[in-house]
């Protein structure tokens, strides 16, 4: 992964990258001056910023990395319910959901009761883009 952010102790923090201009450079995660600045506050994330990151630390006598996966979850804007019944046998349950991230699994449950619940065996569930 390409850089996105570098910080020397006794210096300012900077941004690169993806996170250029994203970040709250000034945040402190604590007040000793060699960890003050080893988290980021990353100030408007987006699900575009999902993905893997590395980080890697060197001083003058060794290095290390760790690399982890990130992902910026977003809320539906909007979500619609509908069905139609086509035959005495079929019905199509439609359910939309707009702007969210990552993509949902979506199940279909029958009953009256929550804890009851049961997931429907023969349903076809298909996601669109």
């Amino acid at each position: 992964p390409a850089p996105v952010y570098q910080w020397i102790p006794g210096q300012r923090p900077q941004d690169l990258g993806v996170l250029k201009g994203r970040l709250k450079l000034d945040y402190k995660a604590s007040t000793h001056p060699s960890t003050m600045h080893r988290a980021l506050y990353i100030t408007t994330p987006t699900i575009e910023l999902s993905g893997e990151y590395k980080c890697f630390v060197s001083t003058f006598t060794d290095e290390d990395f760790m690399i982890k996966k990130m992902v910026v979850y977003a809320p539906e804007r909007k979500v619609d319910l509908g069905h139609s019944k086509h035959d005495l046998h079929n019905v199509n349950i439609t359910c939309r959901a707009l702007g969210l991230y990552p993509e949902p699994k979506m199940t279909i449950h029958k009953g009256t009761d929550l804890k009851t619940l049961q997931e429907m065996d023969g349903v076809s569930v298909r996601t669109m883009p």
